[in-house]
Protein backbone atom coordinates (compact mmCIF):
# COMPACT_ATOMS: atom_id res chain seq x y z
CA UNK A 1 0.00 0.00 0.00
CA UNK A 2 1.29 3.04 -0.97
CA UNK A 3 2.22 6.10 1.44
CA UNK A 4 -0.85 8.09 -0.16
CA UNK A 5 -2.80 5.28 0.95
CA UNK A 6 -1.73 5.17 4.51
CA UNK A 7 -2.00 8.68 5.18
CA UNK A 8 -5.56 8.77 3.74
CA UNK A 9 -6.57 5.66 6.75
CA UNK A 10 -8.18 3.45 3.74
CA UNK A 11 -6.66 0.40 5.33
CA UNK A 12 -8.42 1.62 8.46
CA UNK A 13 -11.28 1.27 6.24
CA UNK A 14 -10.93 -1.69 5.62
CA UNK A 15 -10.33 -3.08 8.11
CA UNK A 16 -13.44 -1.57 9.60
CA UNK A 17 -15.34 -3.28 6.93
CA UNK A 18 -13.85 -6.32 7.50
CA UNK A 19 -15.03 -6.50 11.10
CA UNK A 20 -18.25 -5.04 10.84
CA UNK A 21 -19.15 -7.49 7.68
CA UNK A 22 -17.62 -10.79 9.84
CA UNK A 23 -19.56 -9.38 13.26
CA UNK A 24 -22.92 -8.73 11.28
CA UNK A 25 -22.96 -12.53 9.60
CA UNK A 26 -21.34 -14.50 12.83
CA UNK A 27 -23.85 -12.22 15.24
CA UNK A 28 -26.96 -13.68 12.73
CA UNK A 29 -25.82 -17.09 12.39
CA UNK A 30 -25.95 -17.16 15.71
CA UNK A 31 -28.83 -16.29 16.21
CA UNK A 32 -30.95 -18.40 13.50
CA UNK A 33 -28.57 -21.64 14.77
CA UNK A 34 -30.07 -20.65 17.94
CA UNK A 35 -33.75 -20.16 17.20
CA UNK A 36 -33.86 -23.41 14.65
CA UNK A 37 -32.44 -25.01 17.65
CA UNK A 38 -35.89 -24.48 19.51
CA UNK A 39 -38.05 -25.38 16.30
CA UNK A 40 -40.29 -28.47 16.69
CA UNK A 41 -40.24 -29.40 12.49
CA UNK A 42 -38.53 -28.55 9.28
CA UNK A 43 -41.29 -26.49 8.46
CA UNK A 44 -40.99 -24.70 11.51
CA UNK A 45 -37.85 -24.33 10.94
CA UNK A 46 -37.76 -22.86 7.69
CA UNK A 47 -40.22 -20.61 8.56
CA UNK A 48 -37.78 -19.02 11.16
CA UNK A 49 -34.99 -18.68 9.31
CA UNK A 50 -36.81 -16.80 6.97
CA UNK A 51 -38.33 -14.45 9.99
CA UNK A 52 -34.58 -14.16 11.22
CA UNK A 53 -33.80 -12.64 7.76
CA UNK A 54 -36.23 -10.54 6.79
CA UNK A 55 -35.37 -9.03 10.70
CA UNK A 56 -32.08 -8.63 9.11
CA UNK A 57 -32.85 -7.36 6.08
CA UNK A 58 -35.48 -5.22 6.28
CA UNK A 59 -34.18 -2.35 7.74
CA UNK A 60 -31.94 -1.89 4.85
CA UNK A 61 -34.75 -1.01 2.66
CA UNK A 62 -36.35 1.81 5.17
CA UNK A 63 -32.63 3.07 6.37
CA UNK A 64 -30.23 2.98 3.48
CA UNK A 65 -32.13 6.32 2.24
CA UNK A 66 -31.40 7.74 5.68
CA UNK A 67 -27.63 6.64 5.11
CA UNK A 68 -26.94 8.12 2.47
CA UNK A 69 -28.73 11.97 3.40
CA UNK A 70 -26.78 11.42 6.72
CA UNK A 71 -23.81 10.65 4.86
CA UNK A 72 -24.08 14.13 2.60
CA UNK A 73 -25.19 15.89 5.50
CA UNK A 74 -22.35 14.68 8.08
CA UNK A 75 -18.68 13.78 7.74
CA UNK A 76 -18.83 10.10 6.68
CA UNK A 77 -15.52 9.62 8.82
CA UNK A 78 -17.98 10.54 12.29
CA UNK A 79 -20.72 8.34 10.62
CA UNK A 80 -18.48 5.76 10.75
CA UNK A 81 -16.89 6.17 14.40
CA UNK A 82 -20.55 7.10 15.44
CA UNK A 83 -22.05 3.80 14.00
CA UNK A 84 -18.81 1.87 15.46
CA UNK A 85 -18.92 2.91 19.16
CA UNK A 86 -23.45 2.15 18.82
CA UNK A 87 -22.43 -1.05 17.59
CA UNK A 88 -19.84 -1.77 20.75
CA UNK A 89 -23.12 -0.59 22.93
CA UNK A 90 -26.13 -3.26 21.39
CA UNK A 91 -23.66 -5.92 21.33
CA UNK A 92 -22.83 -5.43 24.84
CA UNK A 93 -26.91 -5.68 25.40
CA UNK A 94 -27.33 -8.71 23.34
CA UNK A 95 -24.67 -9.79 25.93
CA UNK A 96 -27.01 -9.02 28.50
CA UNK A 97 -29.58 -10.35 26.32
CA UNK A 98 -28.55 -14.29 26.78
CA UNK A 99 -27.27 -13.87 30.22
CA UNK A 100 -31.08 -13.28 31.21
CA UNK A 101 -32.45 -15.35 28.56
CA UNK A 102 -34.53 -12.83 26.95
CA UNK A 103 -34.15 -13.86 23.24
CA UNK A 104 -36.18 -10.68 22.35
CA UNK A 105 -33.46 -8.52 22.95
CA UNK A 106 -31.36 -10.48 20.75
CA UNK A 107 -33.57 -10.78 17.85
CA UNK A 108 -33.76 -6.72 18.71
CA UNK A 109 -30.57 -6.15 18.50
CA UNK A 110 -30.08 -8.32 15.21
CA UNK A 111 -32.64 -5.68 13.78
CA UNK A 112 -30.79 -2.69 15.36
CA UNK A 113 -27.15 -4.28 13.27
CA UNK A 114 -29.27 -4.36 10.06
CA UNK A 115 -29.96 -0.65 10.45
CA UNK A 116 -26.48 -0.04 11.72
CA UNK A 117 -24.71 -1.23 8.33
CA UNK A 118 -27.40 0.35 6.28
CA UNK A 119 -26.57 3.88 7.50
CA UNK A 120 -22.46 2.63 7.84
CA UNK A 121 -22.86 1.15 3.68
CA UNK A 122 -23.47 4.61 2.20
CA UNK A 123 -20.59 6.39 4.08
CA UNK A 124 -18.35 3.43 3.26
CA UNK A 125 -18.68 3.71 -0.38
CA UNK A 126 -18.73 7.33 -0.55
CA UNK A 127 -15.75 8.44 1.62
CA UNK A 128 -13.75 6.23 -1.02
CA UNK A 129 -13.41 8.68 -3.48
CA UNK A 130 -12.86 11.84 -0.62
CA UNK A 131 -9.70 9.35 0.90
CA UNK A 132 -8.14 8.00 -2.67
CA UNK A 133 -7.50 9.83 -6.10
CA UNK A 134 -9.65 8.84 -8.86
CA UNK A 135 -7.52 6.64 -10.42
CA UNK A 136 -6.95 3.93 -7.45
CA UNK A 137 -11.09 4.18 -7.24
CA UNK A 138 -11.62 0.49 -9.09
CA UNK A 139 -8.46 -1.28 -6.82
CA UNK A 140 -10.16 0.39 -3.80
CA UNK A 141 -13.24 -0.96 -4.65
CA UNK A 142 -11.93 -4.23 -5.59
CA UNK A 143 -10.43 -4.91 -2.46
CA UNK A 144 -13.33 -3.65 -0.24
CA UNK A 145 -15.46 -6.27 -2.48
CA UNK A 146 -13.21 -9.13 -1.81
CA UNK A 147 -12.73 -8.01 1.95
CA UNK A 148 -16.53 -8.30 2.69
CA UNK A 149 -17.56 -11.46 0.09
CA UNK A 150 -14.69 -12.94 2.83
CA UNK A 151 -15.87 -11.40 5.80
CA UNK A 152 -19.31 -12.84 5.23
CA UNK A 153 -18.43 -16.19 4.36
CA UNK A 154 -15.95 -16.42 7.48
CA UNK A 155 -18.87 -14.80 9.50
CA UNK A 156 -21.24 -16.88 8.72
CA UNK A 157 -19.23 -20.14 9.38
CA UNK A 158 -17.88 -18.80 12.80
CA UNK A 159 -21.44 -17.94 14.31
CA UNK A 160 -22.35 -21.51 13.83
CA UNK A 161 -19.10 -22.68 15.53
CA UNK A 162 -19.61 -20.31 18.06
CA UNK A 163 -22.58 -21.47 19.01
CA UNK A 164 -21.25 -24.73 19.59
CA UNK A 165 -18.12 -24.03 21.16
CA UNK A 166 -20.08 -21.84 23.84
CA UNK A 167 -23.47 -23.74 23.93
CA UNK A 168 -24.69 -22.73 27.47
CA UNK A 169 -22.72 -19.77 27.65
CA UNK A 170 -23.71 -18.19 24.43
CA UNK A 171 -22.85 -14.70 26.28
CA UNK A 172 -19.30 -15.18 26.15
CA UNK A 173 -19.65 -15.82 22.39
CA UNK A 174 -21.39 -12.34 21.99
CA UNK A 175 -18.92 -10.37 24.31
CA UNK A 176 -16.17 -11.88 22.26
CA UNK A 177 -18.32 -9.85 18.76
CA UNK A 178 -18.50 -7.07 20.91
CA UNK A 179 -14.41 -7.24 21.89
CA UNK A 180 -14.21 -7.07 18.00
CA UNK A 181 -16.55 -4.07 18.15
CA UNK A 182 -14.34 -2.17 20.07
CA UNK A 183 -11.40 -2.89 17.34
CA UNK A 184 -13.31 -1.71 14.77
CA UNK A 185 -13.99 1.32 16.47
CA UNK A 186 -10.43 2.54 17.05
CA UNK A 187 -9.76 1.57 13.47
CA UNK A 188 -12.66 3.98 12.05
CA UNK A 189 -10.57 6.41 14.04
CA UNK A 190 -7.68 6.05 12.14
CA UNK A 191 -9.45 6.81 8.65
CA UNK A 192 -8.24 10.65 7.85
CA UNK A 193 -10.75 13.36 8.86
CA UNK A 194 -12.93 14.11 5.92
CA UNK A 195 -15.15 17.37 6.14
CA UNK A 196 -18.92 16.68 5.14
CA UNK A 197 -19.91 17.38 1.46
CA UNK A 198 -23.06 19.35 2.23
CA UNK A 199 -24.22 20.63 5.69
CA UNK A 200 -26.37 22.80 4.35
CA UNK A 201 -28.53 20.06 3.41
CA UNK A 202 -31.23 19.54 5.94
CA UNK A 203 -32.35 16.35 7.34
CA UNK A 204 -35.77 15.45 7.00
CA UNK A 205 -37.98 12.41 9.15
CA UNK A 206 -39.49 11.88 5.57
CA UNK A 207 -36.57 11.19 3.50
CA UNK A 208 -38.45 9.31 0.78
CA UNK A 209 -39.07 13.08 0.16
CA UNK A 210 -35.94 13.13 -1.16
CA UNK A 211 -36.57 10.22 -3.33
CA UNK A 212 -37.50 12.13 -6.27
CA UNK A 213 -35.29 14.74 -6.41
CA UNK A 214 -32.32 12.22 -6.24
CA UNK A 215 -34.10 10.02 -8.99
CA UNK A 216 -34.20 13.06 -11.06
CA UNK A 217 -30.25 13.62 -10.46
CA UNK A 218 -29.05 10.50 -11.70
CA UNK A 219 -31.32 9.90 -14.51
CA UNK A 220 -29.97 12.90 -15.84
CA UNK A 221 -26.50 10.91 -15.92
CA UNK A 222 -27.33 7.54 -18.19
CA UNK A 223 -24.48 5.90 -17.33
CA UNK A 224 -24.82 6.53 -13.79
CA UNK A 225 -28.63 5.17 -13.77
CA UNK A 226 -27.18 1.93 -15.63
CA UNK A 227 -24.57 1.37 -12.91
CA UNK A 228 -27.11 1.84 -10.29
CA UNK A 229 -29.48 -0.85 -11.95
CA UNK A 230 -26.41 -3.03 -12.65
CA UNK A 231 -25.08 -3.00 -9.05
CA UNK A 232 -28.52 -3.80 -8.35
CA UNK A 233 -28.48 -6.79 -10.30
CA UNK A 234 -25.25 -7.56 -9.50
CA UNK A 235 -26.54 -7.87 -5.64
CA UNK A 236 -29.72 -9.98 -6.82
CA UNK A 237 -27.97 -12.55 -8.85
CA UNK A 238 -25.61 -13.19 -5.73
CA UNK A 239 -28.44 -13.91 -3.31
CA UNK A 240 -30.09 -16.06 -5.96
CA UNK A 241 -27.00 -18.19 -6.40
CA UNK A 242 -26.19 -17.93 -2.25
CA UNK A 243 -29.37 -19.58 -1.73
CA UNK A 244 -29.55 -22.12 -4.66
CA UNK A 245 -26.05 -22.82 -3.37
CA UNK A 246 -27.31 -24.93 -0.59
CA UNK A 247 -30.19 -26.90 -2.15
CA UNK A 248 -27.64 -27.54 -4.95
CA UNK A 249 -25.08 -28.78 -2.71
CA UNK A 250 -27.67 -31.77 -1.52
CA UNK A 251 -30.23 -32.33 -4.18
CA UNK A 252 -27.32 -32.49 -6.87
CA UNK A 253 -23.76 -33.10 -5.32
CA UNK A 254 -24.92 -35.31 -2.81
CA UNK A 255 -22.22 -35.27 -0.92
CA UNK A 256 -21.22 -36.15 2.61
CA UNK A 257 -22.28 -33.44 5.14
CA UNK A 258 -19.00 -32.17 5.99
CA UNK A 259 -18.34 -31.12 2.37
CA UNK A 260 -20.96 -29.05 1.90
CA UNK A 261 -19.45 -25.63 2.77
CA UNK A 262 -16.88 -25.82 0.17
CA UNK A 263 -19.37 -25.25 -2.13
CA UNK A 264 -19.67 -21.27 -0.78
CA UNK A 265 -16.29 -21.35 0.24
CA UNK A 266 -15.63 -21.62 -3.53
CA UNK A 267 -18.00 -19.56 -4.64
CA UNK A 268 -17.23 -16.90 -2.29
CA UNK A 269 -13.15 -17.38 -2.85
CA UNK A 270 -14.46 -17.13 -6.59
CA UNK A 271 -15.75 -13.62 -6.16
CA UNK A 272 -13.17 -12.41 -4.00
CA UNK A 273 -10.27 -12.94 -5.82
CA UNK A 274 -11.96 -11.77 -9.34
CA UNK A 275 -12.37 -8.59 -7.26
CA UNK A 276 -8.63 -8.17 -6.52
CA UNK A 277 -7.81 -9.24 -10.00
CA UNK A 278 -10.30 -6.53 -11.65
CA UNK A 279 -9.39 -3.83 -9.72
CA UNK A 280 -5.48 -4.42 -10.34
CA UNK A 281 -5.94 -4.86 -14.06
CA UNK A 282 -8.01 -1.80 -14.03
CA UNK A 283 -5.02 0.22 -13.70
CA UNK A 284 -6.82 3.29 -12.96
CA UNK A 285 -9.44 3.29 -15.35
CA UNK A 286 -13.32 2.07 -14.85
CA UNK A 287 -12.83 -0.74 -17.39
CA UNK A 288 -16.50 -1.08 -19.11
CA UNK A 289 -15.78 -3.88 -20.85
CA UNK A 290 -15.40 -5.89 -17.67
CA UNK A 291 -18.84 -5.17 -17.56
CA UNK A 292 -19.79 -6.97 -20.42
CA UNK A 293 -16.86 -10.08 -19.66
CA UNK A 294 -18.27 -10.75 -16.45
CA UNK A 295 -21.87 -10.99 -17.25
CA UNK A 296 -21.04 -12.94 -20.25
CA UNK A 297 -18.85 -15.78 -18.20
CA UNK A 298 -21.54 -16.06 -15.50
CA UNK A 299 -24.13 -17.19 -17.91
CA UNK A 300 -21.64 -19.92 -19.22
CA UNK A 301 -20.73 -21.10 -15.89
CA UNK A 302 -24.50 -21.34 -14.77
CA UNK A 303 -24.97 -23.87 -17.96
CA UNK A 304 -22.15 -25.93 -16.47
CA UNK A 305 -23.79 -26.02 -13.22
CA UNK A 306 -26.67 -27.19 -15.12
CA UNK A 307 -25.78 -30.16 -16.68
CA UNK A 308 -26.74 -33.25 -15.97
CA UNK A 309 -24.20 -35.52 -13.58
CA UNK A 310 -22.00 -32.81 -12.46
CA UNK A 311 -19.46 -34.01 -10.03
CA UNK A 312 -18.23 -32.50 -6.72
CA UNK A 313 -14.96 -31.08 -8.14
CA UNK A 314 -16.08 -30.05 -11.54
CA UNK A 315 -18.65 -28.06 -9.68
CA UNK A 316 -16.77 -26.58 -7.07
CA UNK A 317 -14.13 -25.33 -9.84
CA UNK A 318 -17.40 -23.87 -11.66
CA UNK A 319 -18.57 -22.16 -8.72
CA UNK A 320 -15.30 -20.64 -8.26
CA UNK A 321 -14.95 -19.53 -11.40
CA UNK A 322 -18.54 -17.90 -11.60
CA UNK A 323 -17.66 -15.90 -8.87
CA UNK A 324 -14.23 -14.36 -10.37
CA UNK A 325 -16.65 -13.98 -13.80
CA UNK A 326 -18.95 -12.30 -10.71
CA UNK A 327 -15.84 -9.99 -9.36
CA UNK A 328 -14.99 -8.78 -12.82
CA UNK A 329 -18.72 -7.30 -13.32
CA UNK A 330 -19.44 -6.30 -10.03
CA UNK A 331 -15.80 -3.66 -9.18
CA UNK A 332 -16.38 -1.26 -12.43
CA UNK A 333 -19.74 -1.35 -12.14
CA UNK A 334 -19.52 0.05 -8.05
CA UNK A 335 -16.43 2.51 -9.32
CA UNK A 336 -19.03 4.01 -11.90
CA UNK A 337 -21.57 4.41 -8.90
CA UNK A 338 -19.09 6.04 -6.88
CA UNK A 339 -17.37 8.22 -9.77
CA UNK A 340 -19.92 9.47 -11.71
CA UNK A 341 -22.04 11.58 -8.67
CA UNK A 342 -20.47 14.76 -7.77
CA UNK A 343 -19.63 15.52 -4.00
CA UNK A 344 -22.75 17.00 -2.93
CA UNK A 345 -24.50 14.26 -4.02
CA UNK A 346 -22.25 11.24 -3.51
CA UNK A 347 -23.95 9.90 0.10
CA UNK A 348 -27.75 9.98 -1.31
CA UNK A 349 -26.09 7.84 -4.60
CA UNK A 350 -24.98 5.50 -2.19
CA UNK A 351 -27.79 5.12 -0.19
CA UNK A 352 -30.26 4.96 -3.19
CA UNK A 353 -27.97 2.42 -4.55
CA UNK A 354 -28.18 0.21 -1.12
CA UNK A 355 -31.79 0.63 -1.43
CA UNK A 356 -32.51 -0.37 -4.93
CA UNK A 357 -29.49 -3.83 -4.11
CA UNK A 358 -31.43 -4.75 -1.23
CA UNK A 359 -35.03 -4.55 -2.80
CA UNK A 360 -33.37 -6.87 -5.33
CA UNK A 361 -32.52 -8.88 -2.82
CA UNK A 362 -35.64 -9.25 -1.43
CA UNK A 363 -37.54 -9.79 -4.59
CA UNK A 364 -35.07 -12.61 -5.21
CA UNK A 365 -35.86 -14.24 -2.59
CA UNK A 366 -39.64 -13.98 -3.38
CA UNK A 367 -38.31 -15.36 -6.92
CA UNK A 368 -36.66 -18.21 -6.09
CA UNK A 369 -39.96 -19.65 -3.66
CA UNK A 370 -41.89 -19.16 -6.64
CA UNK A 371 -39.21 -20.96 -9.28
CA UNK A 372 -38.70 -24.00 -6.67
CA UNK A 373 -42.26 -23.53 -4.83
CA UNK A 374 -44.58 -22.62 -7.44
CA UNK A 375 -42.67 -24.02 -10.06
CA UNK A 376 -40.64 -26.66 -8.98
CA UNK A 377 -37.60 -26.02 -10.19
CA UNK A 378 -34.70 -28.36 -9.45
CA UNK A 379 -31.28 -26.22 -8.34
CA UNK A 380 -30.13 -27.52 -11.71
CA UNK A 381 -33.17 -25.95 -13.50
CA UNK A 382 -32.42 -22.90 -11.87
CA UNK A 383 -28.97 -22.08 -12.26
CA UNK A 384 -30.02 -22.37 -16.08
CA UNK A 385 -32.56 -20.42 -15.87
CA UNK A 386 -30.15 -17.72 -14.24
CA UNK A 387 -28.05 -18.52 -17.19
CA UNK A 388 -30.96 -17.37 -19.14
CA UNK A 389 -31.16 -14.42 -17.51
CA UNK A 390 -27.43 -13.64 -17.50
CA UNK A 391 -27.52 -13.80 -21.45
CA UNK A 392 -30.35 -11.60 -21.64
CA UNK A 393 -28.51 -9.04 -19.62
CA UNK A 394 -24.96 -9.73 -21.48
CA UNK A 395 -27.24 -8.72 -24.56
CA UNK A 396 -28.15 -5.53 -23.17
CA UNK A 397 -25.29 -4.69 -21.79
CA UNK A 398 -23.67 -4.68 -25.66
CA UNK A 399 -26.10 -2.83 -27.05
CA UNK A 400 -26.05 -0.13 -24.22
CA UNK A 401 -24.52 3.05 -24.71
CA UNK A 402 -22.24 1.90 -21.47
CA UNK A 403 -20.56 -0.83 -23.66
CA UNK A 404 -19.45 1.87 -26.45
CA UNK A 405 -16.68 0.44 -28.67
CA UNK A 406 -14.55 2.54 -27.56
CA UNK A 407 -14.84 1.79 -23.68
CA UNK A 408 -14.64 -1.76 -24.33
CA UNK A 409 -10.93 -1.87 -23.20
Amino acid sequence: MSEVQKRSGFGALVITQLQLAFNDNAYKNLVIVLVVSMAATPRQEKALVAAITAVFMMPFLVFSLYGGAIADRFSKRGVAIGMKLLEIAWMLAAVAGLMFNQLWICIAVLAVSGVQASIFGPAKYGMIPELLPENRIPWANGVIESVTFTAIITGTWCGALLFELFRGKLWLAVLILAVLSAGGALMACRIRRIAAAAPEKPLRLNVFSDLRGTLAYVRRDATLWRALLGNAYFWSMAGLVYMNVVSYSHETLGERPELLRYPLVALAAGIGLGCITAGILSRGRIRYGFILFGAAAMSCMSVVLALPGIRFGPAIMALAVLGFCGGFYAVPVQALVQERPGAHYRGRVQGLAFFLSNSGVVLTVVIYAALTLAARLNPCQVFMAAGALNLLVTIVIAASHISRPHLLS
